[in-house]
């Protein structure tokens, strides 16, 4: 089984109408990962990941899930080849859960997501 979990924060969903009254729902989440650098630093990385649904998943996302929220994925893996070489990765939303939103007097959406300072990356 190729499957992802993942947690983060929705920073886009849009959708997309494909074949014949169906629905694709595309959407980015932000991630963050927490580590020490070799020096003992706490470091902080952001990832943005573009996931892609489809049918009732593609449906319910765009109903209940906005910008902002806090969001659990499964989601199945697949790899196509690239003409140049290499693979293209593709996420696939198979479940998710609504874990929260991030507080409204936050500056900017995700900001506890990104980086403190300009170095922190």
């Amino acid at each position: 089984m190729n499957k992802a979990l993942l947690c983060g924060i929705v920073q886009s969903i849009t959708s997309e109408a494909y074949g014949e009254g169906k629905t694709l729902a595309l959407l980015t989440i932000q991630t963050k990962r927490k580590y020490q650098d070799r020096e003992g630093q706490e470091q902080i990385e952001a990832t943005t990941i573009p996931l892609k649904a489809f049918g009732h998943n593609a449906s319910s996302l765009l109903k209940y899930v906005k910008r902002g929220a806090v969001i659990s994925i499964e989601a199945r893996v697949t790899t196509k080849p690239r003409t140049s070489g290499g693979f293209f990765v593709d996420l696939s939303v198979d479940s998710y859960s609504l874990l929260g939103s991030v507080p409204a007097t936050k500056a900017a959406p995700a900001a506890d997501f990104l980086p403190e300072e300009e170095g922190d990356l």
